[in-house]
């Protein structure tokens, strides 16, 4: 089932959804939440169907939007010290529960969510078991970095896909995404699409390419947008944008045309994209391109 509040028409009924009442529901995305009645009827919903949903996705549109909009509490006064807001608010997840909450799930995608709150990103990091996870999106997520650190550590990982996306640039105050990236690569070996549109720190790319080698018998799809900012004087707004150079400096490009030096020319796929100047693309990817006789 897909369902999204903010089609036309909606605000101009008084609906109650009741989402629980399809038994059989295996499948479930929601994007936008629009009213606490809203996020109620979802979190019931998730009470009541977690132990059989294989497919959950669940996409808040603007974080900061929704936590102030719909979530905001007058006794929020400290606004670096917000409570658990995703396992309280949202998620069924318990601190105290032993038991494996959503344990049919398979396929999981999150959008514009938090876990830089440390005890809501470990306990989703305890409660799910990762392991049974085979496709993972983080798409605008705050903290994803240290959800997959922490996942990383208490589970065997076996993912087959994994999708990342990160707006704007790196903040230093947060973990290194290519960093992040490599370790979790690192981590195990079982990968066939790889989707990336990250910032990326100086040498990051060639880290992360390093890392895929561990999935070379696997990984089918990779694509890898190295994402960098701008600040708009005129609109007074920042923009971001695809880095045409992938961080890759002219060494690095002359280096990497040398098969044995170039990380991708290990690899099987049947697609990649990169967010590079289609001259660097050529000479990235020179090892794919067969040979042409003109005669």
């Amino acid at each position: 089932m897909t369902t999204n509040p903010l089609c036309s028409g909606f605000e101009f009924h008084n609906w109650d959804l009741r989402l629980s009442s399809f038994r059989n529901l295996k499948s479930l995305s929601w994007k936008g939440l629009g009213s606490k009645s809203e996020l109620g009827t979802l979190r019931h919903a998730l009470e009541e169907l977690q132990t059989q949903l294989v497919d959950l996705e669940l996409d808040f549109l603007n974080w900061e939007e929704f936590k102030y909009g719909v979530l905001w509490t007058p006794e929020w006064h400290d606004t670096t010290n917000h409570p658990d807001l995703v396992t309280t608010e949202i998620l069924p997840i318990s601190q105290d529960s032993t038991a494996t909450a959503f344990p049919a799930l398979r396929r999981l995608s999150l959008s514009e969510l938090s876990f830089e709150n440390e005890a809501a990103m470990k306990n989703i990091a305890n409660a799910i078991d990762f392991s049974l996870i085979e496709e993972l999106s983080l798409l605008n997520c705050l903290g994803w970095q240290q959800l997959l650190i922490q996942v990383c550590e208490l589970h065997q990982i076996n993912l087959k896909s994994l999708n990342i996306k990160q707006h704007g640039i790196w903040d230093q105050d947060t973990a290194d995404p290519a960093s992040t990236i490599s370790t979790v690569l690192d981590h195990f070996t079982s990968l066939r699409e790889l989707t990336l549109s990250i910032p990326t720190p100086s040498y990051g790319t060639l880290k992360i390419w390093r890392s895929i080698l561990h999935h070379r018998a696997t990984m089918r799809r990779l694509v890898h947008h190295e994402r960098a900012e701008t600040w708009d004087d005129a609109l007074n707004i920042s923009e971001t944008f695809d880095n045409l150079k992938m961080d890759l400096k002219s060494y690095n490009i002359l280096q990497l045309q040398d098969q044995s030096n170039n990380p991708l020319a290990s690899l099987d796929l049947e697609f990649l994209g990169l967010s590079c100047k289609f001259s660097i693309l050529v000479q990235l990817c020179a090892f794919f391109i067969l040979p042409v006789c003109i005669c």
